[in-house]
């Protein structure tokens, strides 16, 4: 089975500019709640997309039929995979990616650098989605923000 750490390698190493957003982005900020895919936010540039599907590709995901286009328009989900996978090129709730990008965090997951959504954003993220369980996530995510800012005791 593929791991996160081997596909996020490979974006790393083709320069795919990605922040991890969702759920598993919650560990770059101190809180870790499991869940059954990656999400990804990607930038829509025309090079990062090319790198991005070549990527995809290499790693075992069929994307064949999805064009260039549809990476800049379109939610993307690999569902039938080891790793589910769904990449956005826009976020509700987010700037654009590269605002995001620019106040992204840089952390290890499993031994490999990657980059993650701020804390600000997911805030801004699960308020705009405003499903029952984004409401859940974020009082989590609103008291790390307080702990964040109230600094060390």
């Amino acid at each position: 089975m593929r791991r996160i750490q081997d596909l996020l390698r490979l974006l790393n190493d083709a320069d795919v500019r990605y922040l991890i957003i969702g759920e598993t982005a919650f560990a770059a900020h101190g809180w870790v709640r499991a869940t059954a895919d990656l999400d990804l936010f990607v930038g829509d540039d025309e090079a990062n997309v090319e790198c991005l599907r070549d990527v995809l590709m290499s790693f075992g995901y069929d994307v064949t039929d999805a064009r260039p286009e549809d990476f800049r328009r379109y939610k993307i989900l690999l569902r039938q995979y080891d790793l589910p996978l769904d990449l956005h090129p826009f976020v509700e709730g987010a700037a654009d990616f590269e605002a995001c990008w620019r106040r992204r965090v840089v952390a290890d997951i499993g031994g490999v650098e990657a980059s993650f959504a701020s804390l600000d954003d997911l805030i801004a993220m699960k308020r705009a989605a405003d499903r029952p369980k984004d409401r859940e996530d974020l009082q989590q995510l609103e008291r790390l923000k307080q702990l964040r800012d109230r600094g060390p005791e």
